[in-house]
């Protein structure tokens, strides 16, 4: 499938009537597929193993995003790309190191994800603001609509952010949304992360059943 380029900010999609034809081709493929789309969220170097705000064994998560691709016609990844001077780090009274630098390999997506998404959002590029989820200071609901989209899994790093934040914002635009366990991983302790999880309110019957399956096939 012919990839969507990287969308940097909101104002650079759709900037063609082809690429708009290819949306509808893939609005198409949706329709026959259930109409659910992946996101996988900030599965990145510095969110990695070995990077600067690592989640513990984030890397875990690489292969059970690619089986979940392999069920739905319509994968997004969404990346933090900070300014080198972004609001959230520590150097300017945030709380965090220095992370996912535009520029720099810390920002990079895992290249397994990388090559399985047909669109890469950027969120967190103002200096200013800090942006947890794919949907913040982004067109990603609007570009999801489009294809005629209504159902979400969302996966990736970590759980206790931006993950919990993007499934938050997905249930607000009137998405549904579900997450596998397997497929985040927490920058927290896994109780704490599970709490928060829980303090989310997802509560869609489609979140419940997908949470019961991974519960009773593991191996799925």
């Amino acid at each position: 499938m012919r990839r969507l380029p990287v969308v940097d900010t909101p104002r650079r999609w759709p900037v063609n009537p082809s690429r708009w034809d290819y949306v509808m081709t893939v609005r198409q493929s949706a329709v026959a597929m259930s109409i659910t789309a992946l996101i996988a969220v900030d599965v990145q170097a510095d969110f990695l193993p070995g990077g600067s705000l690592a989640a513990p064994s984030g890397d875990l998560v690489v292969a059970p995003l690619q089986a979940l691709a392999q069920r739905f016609p319509l994968v997004v990844a969404t990346r933090d790309f900070h300014p080198a001077h972004h609001a959230s780090f520590e150097a300017q009274g945030g709380p965090w190191p220095p992370h996912c630098v535009i520029g720099t390999p810390g920002a990079r997506l895992h290249p397994a994800v990388d090559a399985l998404a047909w669109l890469v959002i950027s969120k967190g590029t103002d200096p200013a603001v800090d942006a947890y989820s794919g949907f913040d200071g982004t067109r990603l609901a609007e570009m999801l609509r489009a294809v005629g989209v209504h159902r979400l899994v969302i996966g990736g790093l970590a759980t206790d952010y931006c993950v919990r934040a993007t499934a938050l914002a997905a249930q607000k635009e009137g998405f549904e949304t579900a997450s596998l366990t397997r497929s985040t991983r927490s920058t927290s302790a896994p109780v704490t992360a599970s709490r928060r999880w829980r303090r989310c309110a997802l509560r869609g019957s489609a979140c419940r059943l997908l949470l019961r399956r991974q519960r009773r096939t593991p191996d799925d």
